[in-house]
């Protein structure tokens, strides 16, 4: 007996084939809109890519024709650059052979080699046989100009420099190569002494550097005071600052323009009493002085006289303002105490060797007293003035002052 095939429940009634029919139709639709908005997404992002990839190839192709403009101009080191600049653009391999043409140009074989080596190996399979033949037969007559350096070290993170120039950082597995010649390979870390080698290479030579780095002294700790000194820091520590002193900066001012001015005056009076003595030896002829000139030669010294007073005051006011102003009074604060030195026995017993020490008064008598000293003072030779106390700068007045002569005597340093 045949069974009868089995209607589907959702489409018992039309009303809801229908619905089931337009869900279908409306999500088959939402779905290929999501398609085409992936696929244009895509179609855009290509196109930005390579319109990227275009400016990108553009910029390489700019540099490298510039790099062929200097080798024309013979201008080698502006080629290089510009070749590189192409290359790490547009990393083409091609490039490369460029660059190692004009380091030979330039008589870098060391550097050429390097250069001639990384284009034979990145190129691979896409270097022609006639071109790899060709670069192989130079890398070969470049041997015997070229020498090669190794440097092995366990530390790791050293700066490694040939000439100034930064080759990598340790550990460096590749080898260096060098052109003939003398070499400085230098080596840098932080916390370390710096480590160098001098090194004269010949064509063909094959250098081994074992690169050690010591660690550099640690600097030394500062010690604590203890005694005098801790006490001596404490007091200037805490020792207040010194207070501000304008009287004592008014007080220079004011000095230094009374010596300024009575310099001054005393220069008038002093080409006064020229022109008084001027006049006064033209009233003189032949020793013999008229009463007109008696009385010229009188004005002539007072002039003098006074010229040399207010200049002397002028002089020490100056010397006593410039001190106040460029010295500040000492204060006790600022300066730690000294401690005083222990008694010892020598200093008790002071009288001199070869004397005898005074026996005491015996009891019941009175001690002898001295006898008083002549109290009236006793007046200097008349030969010579009483010698002045030696002191920083002075000023000393001749007694005999006349028109035309220096009336005043400096003595000392100022």
């Amino acid at each position: 007996m045949q069974e009868k095939p089995m209607r589907s429940t959702l489409c018992s009634t039309p009303i809801f084939c229908l619905a089931l029919l337009s869900a279908q139709v409306a999500a088959s639709a939402e779905a290929e809109q999501a398609e085409q908005a992936e696929q244009a997404e895509k179609t855009d992002q290509a196109e930005k890519t390579d319109q990227a990839d275009q400016d990108q190839m553009a910029e390489a192709l700019r540099h490298y024709e510039l790099g062929l403009k200097h080798v024309e101009n013979k201008a080698h080191g502006e080629a290089i650059a510009e070749f590189n600049q192409a290359y790490e653009i547009g990393h083409d391999f091609a490039v490369l052979y460029d660059i190692a043409q004009s380091y030979l140009a330039i008589d870098e074989p060391a550097h050429a080699v390097t250069v001639l080596q990384r284009y034979l190996s990145e190129g691979g399979k896409y270097v022609p046989t006639a071109r790899r033949q060709e670069v192989e037969d130079e890398i070969a007559k470049q041997q015997e100009h070229i020498a090669t350096v190794i440097i092995r070290s366990k530390f790791e993170g050293a700066l490694v420099k040939i000439d100034g120039v930064e080759v990598g950082t340790t550990p460096l597995s590749d080898e260096l190569l060098v052109n003939v010649g003398a070499h400085l390979v230098t080596a840098s870390a932080s916390g370390y002494k710096p480590w160098e080698q001098r090194l004269e290479m010949a064509g063909g030579d094959r250098r081994h550097l074992e690169l050690e780095l010591e660690p550099e002294p640690k600097a030394a700790e500062p010690t604590a005071p203890t005694g005098d000194q801790a006490a001596t820091a404490e007091v200037i520590a805490t020792a207040p600052a010194s207070p501000p002193t304008p009287a004592r900066t008014t007080a220079g001012y004011v000095l230094g323009g009374v010596g300024v001015g009575a310099i001054v005056v005393g220069s008038v009076f002093g080409v006064r009493a020229l022109s008084k003595r001027n006049d006064s030896n033209a009233e003189c002829p032949g020793n013999q002085c008229s009463q007109a000139g008696v009385d010229l030669n009188h004005e002539a010294k007072t002039s003098a006289r006074i010229a040399d007073i207010t200049i002397g005051v002028g002089l020490v006011s100056v010397a006593v303002a410039t001190y106040l102003l460029l010295t500040k009074p000492a204060t006790l604060a600022s300066v730690a105490p000294a401690s005083p030195p222990p008694a010892s026995a020598e200093s008790e017993s002071s009288a001199p060797s070869g004397t005898e020490p005074e026996s005491p008064a015996p009891a019941g008598t009175e001690p002898e007293r001295p006898a008083p000293a002549d109290t009236e003072p006793k007046s200097p030779p008349s030969a010579s003035p009483p010698e002045q106390p030696s002191t920083a700068w002075g000023i000393r007045l001749l007694a005999d002052i006349g028109p035309g002569r220096a009336g005043l005597v400096l003595r000392g340093a100022w």
